[in-house]
């Protein structure tokens, strides 16, 4: 078989030629956000066939979720989908026009001190993602803990901070949860970013674009991407107030060697933490 490719600016040229028994053929290596035409001819002794039907796709975007909440109604959660959200007690997420890192509104989570049973889970789902940036845009209020961890689609935790009342975090590297640092941004608005590559097994976050801690491992040695982030106000600990804005998953494809250090090992078997557990305790003190 002879497979020919056009893109919308490119007429058709042979890309691929395939034995007799082919029954399928993967187009690798091109450029994302890119609409491409098909079509494909059969040949043998005596010559070449008609054309194939032509069929036609669009590559994947980098960017495997984003939201700024803009285009939701303030003073409601936000919708499901793209978001899934369990609450008890007398806490909520709300989209709020009250504060916002740009454009008017943002995302609100509030879990009262006077309610320690209160609880709020704010989960989403992206496309697998193997290597990547997570990224949003914080302002914690001080004394409180809030969490934010990432998870493969069997809900095994792949990454994981957590923010606490006395200025420090926390971050999960492999199997335990170890302290990052003494002190994150409260009351401002701040950048966070956790990089990483599941071909190293390996994380990074960053505050402001500044490297807070890195060579975290993900927790299992099987994990291949992550696909979903759950957002948690924990049960027996309170926030007054937390704000979301401009939260993005984005795919990197290209090398960066600087980015993150050698690969680490994760434990390969064991006893590992799944999201439906790590969110309905305690945080961890």
């Amino acid at each position: 078989f002879l497979i020919e490719r056009r893109t919308a600016d490119t007429d058709f040229s042979l890309m691929a030629q395939t034995g007799r028994d082919t029954t399928f053929y993967i187009d690798e290596g091109l450029e994302p956000e890119t609409m491409l035409w098909y079509r494909v001819q059969a040949y043998n002794d005596q010559g070449l066939s008609d054309y194939s039907n032509t069929d036609s796709c669009e590559t994947w975007s980098l960017t495997a979720f984003w939201d700024d909440f803009e285009a939701y109604e303030p003073g409601a959660p936000p919708p499901t989908p793209p978001y899934n959200i369990n609450t008890e007690g007398s806490s909520w997420v709300r989209v709020t026009d009250e504060d916002a890192h740009q454009g008017d509104k943002s995302l609100k989570f509030y879990d009262p001190f006077d309610d320690d049973e209160s609880l709020v889970q704010l989960f989403t789902r992206s496309r697998g993602v193997p290597k990547g940036v997570f990224s949003c845009w914080l302002k914690i209020a001080p004394d409180g803990y809030f969490g934010i961890m990432g998870a493969d689609s069997r809900d095994y935790i792949t990454f994981q901070i957590q923010f606490n009342d006395d200025n420090s975090f926390l971050v999960r590297d492999a199997g335990s949860i170890v302290r990052g640092g003494n002190a994150f941004p409260v009351g401002e608005w701040f950048l966070l970013e956790i990089i990483f590559d599941f071909a190293r097994h390996t994380y990074a976050v960053a505050f402001n674009g500044q490297t807070m801690v890195e060579n975290l491992a993900v927790q299992r040695e099987d994990q291949a991407y992550n696909s979903q982030v759950v957002f948690v106000c924990f049960r027996n600990a309170v926030i007054d107030r937390v704000y979301l804005d401009d939260f993005s998953i984005l795919e990197v494809l290209e090398e960066n060697p600087g980015v993150l250090p050698a690969p680490r090992r994760p434990a390969s078997a064991g006893t590992f933490d799944r999201i439906e557990d790590a969110v309905r305790i305690e945080p961890v003190r």
